[in-house]
């Protein structure tokens, strides 16, 4: 049986690092949650620069991304892209950073961002697309200024600091180096190497802008950085970094005429010096020549002098294609002949700088004007989708305001109607039960006798055979005159039959003819008042209190809804 040891116990009985990854990968399968997790990281940082190192940070990323550990998923997007930035595959670093940044963005890992956007920066600027890398800088720098991370705003002012040495700018890639020094001071981590990197610079740009008292001063801070940097990461080689102090200071030396001083700065050199650099960097192999070369110009030597400068200037001429480097190597040569009198190769050498400058600058124009046409077409095309999609969103924005509008609309005329019909009903039915009333028979109220039977009965034909309702001049005494029937007997009949007076039940009769002719007549041809004078009332206001009482609706009102409702049906 298998009996799987603690990962720290595994590691400890190897010392080659691929021992130790041999060791890992026995264990690797028996290991779960956090343990395979860290097992994981481990072969990572075990087969740094290898074709492994990619392979384990994918299956890291995968078990990360189940165990949901967002900083740890963002960390190895980092490093995946790191591992292509470091094989120069272009197009795969802006893939896998471009991913990654999107990531960090989402869940906030500000961390990461700072060194993603550097390797954004660095290709652009490795593909000639110095605006590109621009842009990019300036949103990055926002971005850290907005978060207030002073160690994010140095690495981007860093970077802008490079952009600027790389369009020879050596004034304005200057201030941005010291700049990124003040802001990584503020948020100082031991483990950075921004302090290195940015007094590398510096350094080297003193010496062309012949400042060789700064180069001192810049080569003497990187000293004591290089110093504090190792103390905090004792695992990582910094030699090269003093190989490069030293350097510095032999130039500046050199260019002060104090030629010993070079030469005990060239001496520290060769001791530093690891053959094996040139493998990773030819450069660091011809510093060398570029220390002899002003350490031999400086004591008179002139032809050694220009024989390691040859091998310098054929180092970026043919291996690094430094065109910027040629001019100034050439540059010095120049001086060399004249300085050495020899007047006719020192005027041919300046002869092709400047043939060598006005090709330059030509191909850097056009270059940048390349970019510029292109950053112009991208941002319009750009601009033209977030002006379609503004538009889409605005149709979208335009349709749910009047689906809504209408759905309202819709409801506020449903309950319109609604009560409306509800209204219309009502009156229908009170003209039905006006009308219905008009066709009852007439039921006594009390308990009158035959004899007032007799007498309501035969007042009742007059009324309504002779229609005298009718007449507006009608009193109990004009119904005496025509039936022969005494005042108090058709009085009590009336009463005790009708339940009411007489002048009621006239206008009973007079409010039903009302109806009748309110319905049947043209409004426009019958005004009310009129159609009251017709039915026997004497004046308007007699007319509409007899037809609200009997009704509950002033006549107008009557006639208003029963002609809605005849229009409806």
């Amino acid at each position: 049986m298998l009996v799987v040891l603690p990962l720290n116990a595994a590691l400890a009985q190897q010392k080659t690092a691929a021992e130790k990854v041999d060791s890992i990968l026995v264990i690797l399968p028996q290991l779960i949650d956090i343990e395979k997790e860290n097992a994981l990281r481990r072969l990572i940082d075990l087969t740094v620069g290898t074709p492994d190192e990619r392979h384990y940070t994918r299956l890291y990323i995968n078990e990360v991304r189940s165990r949901k550990n967002i900083d740890g998923e963002g960390w190895a997007l980092q490093r995946l892209a790191e591992t292509y930035y470091a094989q120069w595959d272009t197009d795969s670093v802006f893939i896998y950073a471009e991913e990654a940044i999107q990531f960090t963005q989402q869940h906030k890992l500000y961390n990461y961002l700072s060194g993603l956007r550097n390797m954004l920066i660095r290709r652009y600027q490795g593909k000639g697309q110095t605006f590109k890398a621009l842009r990019i800088a300036e949103e990055a720098y926002e971005e850290a200024k907005a978060l207030e991370d002073h160690f994010s705003k140095a690495r981007i002012l860093q970077a802008f600091g490079q952009i600027h040495y790389n369009l020879s700018q050596y004034e304005e890639a200057t201030r941005f180096f010291i700049e990124s020094i003040a802001e990584a001071d503020q948020g100082r981590i031991p483990t950075s190497s921004v302090f290195m990197q940015c007094y590398d610079y510096l350094s080297y740009m003193a010496i062309y802008r012949n400042l060789p008292q700064e180069c001192l001063r810049f080569a003497d801070s990187m000293h004591m950085e290089i110093r504090r940097f190792h103390e905090n990461n004792p695992a990582h080689d910094v030699l090269i970094y003093d190989f490069k102090a030293e350097s510095y200071r032999a130039r500046a030396y050199a260019d002060l005429k104090q030629p010993e001083d070079a030469l005990s700065s060239i001496r520290r050199m060769e001791a530093i010096y690891n053959p094996q650099w040139a493998e990773r960097n030819a450069i660091n192999t011809v510093m060398l020549d570029d220390a002899y070369g002003a350490y031999y110009h400086a004591t008179g030597e002139y032809d050694k002098a220009l024989k390691h400068l040859e091998r310098l200037l054929n180092h970026y001429q043919n291996v690094s294609r430094n065109t910027g480097a040629s001019l100034r190597e050439k540059s010095r040569m120049a001086q060399i002949y004249f300085e050495k009198g020899d007047y006719r190769a020192a005027a041919e050498m300046y002869r092709q700088n400047m043939e060598t400058k006005d090709s330059i600058n030509n191909e850097r124009f056009y270059a940048q004007t390349n970019e510029l046409r292109i950053i112009y077409e991208t941002d319009k095309a750009e601009m033209e989708i977030v002006r379609r999609q503004a538009e889409v969103e605005r149709h979208r924005l335009v349709n749910r305001v009047l689906a809504i509008a209408c759905v309202f609309m819709t409801l506020a005329a449903a309950l319109l109607f609604f009560f409306y019909r509800q209204k219309q009903l009502a009156y229908r039915a009170l003209v039905n039960k006006i009308q219905q009333s008009a066709k009852e028979p007439v039921i006594p109220v009390n308990h009158p006798d035959s004899h007032d039977r007799d007498i309501f009965d035969r007042l009742n034909r007059l009324i309504v055979e002779k229609q005298i309702y009718l007449r507006p001049d009608i009193t109990l005494e004009t119904a005496v005159q025509l039936t022969g029937i005494s005042r108090n007997y058709i009085s009590q009949a009336v009463n005790l039959c009708k339940g009411k007076n007489f002048t009621s039940f006239i206008n009973e009769y007079r409010i039903k003819e009302a109806v009748h002719l309110l319905a049947m007549l043209d409004k426009t041809k019958y005004p009310i008042e009129e159609i009251g004078l017709m039915c026997g009332f004497n004046d308007h206001s007699t007319f509409y209190r007899a037809f609200k009482k009997s009704t509950g609706v002033s006549p107008s009102t009557f006639r208003k809804n029963l002609s809605i409702n005849m229009v409806q049906h």
